[in-house]
């Protein structure tokens, strides 16, 4: 999918689910199994110019600052477990989109990532007066939209302020030019099963209590955050393959109903985090003010770690560096 149908589609998803943020209120993280160190930080911080968490630097798990408040965890994959990849894209909103790109050029230049799935797209898109975004595929095969944070997209018809307009009015006036106002992880596109998006939508509403919309006829949004951020559902023929890359690796949400979510879902504490949260009873999840689950309608499987607001995290100033 070109950079371009993907910011129209965000832009499209947006009004589309209007300013109802709904039941979750903020994507903090996408989690990823990673392969060795030295291609991970390569890729993420000398070429994406992300922030290695200062606070947290130690251990087999890197953490990416991708703007104030929402990260990559990228953990080191064990002996013979696979990396993991999104079966879609993620979006990424950055300071300086030119810079991005020079650093994406000299990580070429310097070989590091030769034997990897790493690629820059041959050009970036461009429209009538600027760059649009960048097509970046990392190392283990996750496609990245990369997009100048707080900037209009080319060719987008810009609002004249009309007379009589409050401040406040004038300034969300073009924010519909934008695919975010603020560095960050503005979406993820999935590709889920032809005919499964709606029951999808349909499940976020029913267990969290999210807002959701129809953007076309294969495509559902999801709000996920005051941020603007969305998650879209697009229908899609299904790679077996694609699918077995996807397994396993989890998103983390906060949700302003905690307990009654918990009691919607088939909660799940996974195996390779049960030192960290449990969630077999409800008591437990409030202990850890968190729960995991990962079917959604019976025809997708994502794992959400889904926090209560009272959680320590819940919008904790990151360090990021522009």
């Amino acid at each position: 999918m070109r950079v371009r149908a993907t910011a129209e589609l965000v832009q499209a998803a947006r009004t589309a689910l209007g300013l109802s943020s709904g039941g979750i209120v903020h994507l903090e993280h996408i989690n990823l199994v990673v392969g060795e160190p030295e291609l991970t930080e390569a890729f993420y911080f000398a070429g994406l110019g992300l922030t290695r968490d200062p606070q947290r630097s130690h251990g087999s798990t890197i953490w990416a600052n991708a703007g104030w408040h929402q990260q990559f965890h990228l953990v080191r994959r064990a002996e013979g477990e696979a990396c993991q990849v999104v079966n879609g894209v993620i979006g990424l909103a950055v300071p300086n989109l030119a810079k991005v790109r020079d650093s994406l050029a000299a990580v070429v230049a310097a070989g590091t990532l030769d034997r990897t799935q790493f690629a820059v797209g041959p050009k970036q898109e461009e429209g009538a007066v600027g760059a649009v975004g960048l097509e970046v595929t990392g190392p283990y095969g996750n496609v990245f939209h990369v997009f100048q944070a707080g900037s209009p997209l080319p060719d987008i018809p810009l609002r004249e302020p009309a007379d009589g307009m409050s401040k406040f009015e004038r300034m969300y006036l073009n924010e519909h030019a934008q695919v975010s106002a603020q560095p960050g992880i503005p979406f993820v596109l999935f590709r889920v099963a032809p005919g499964s998006a709606a029951a999808i939508g349909a499940h976020y509403t029913a267990a969290l209590g999210a807002t959701t919309a129809k953007v076309n006829d294969s495509v559902i949004a999801v709000s996920a955050g005051a941020n603007g951020a969305v998650i879209l559902f697009m229908e899609a023929s299904m790679d077996p393959d694609a699918v077995a890359k996807q397994h396993g690796l989890h998103v983390c949400i906060y949700v302003s109903q905690f307990e009654e979510s918990f009691c919607r879902v088939t909660a799940w504490t996974n195996p390779k985090f049960r030192a960290l949260d449990r969630c077999d009873t409800l008591e437990q999840a409030r202990g850890s003010r968190q729960f995991r689950f990962k079917d959604v309608a019976g025809v997708f499987e994502l794992e959400h770690e889904t926090r209560a607001l009272t959680h320590s995290c819940f919008m904790q100033p990151l360090t990021y560096l522009q």
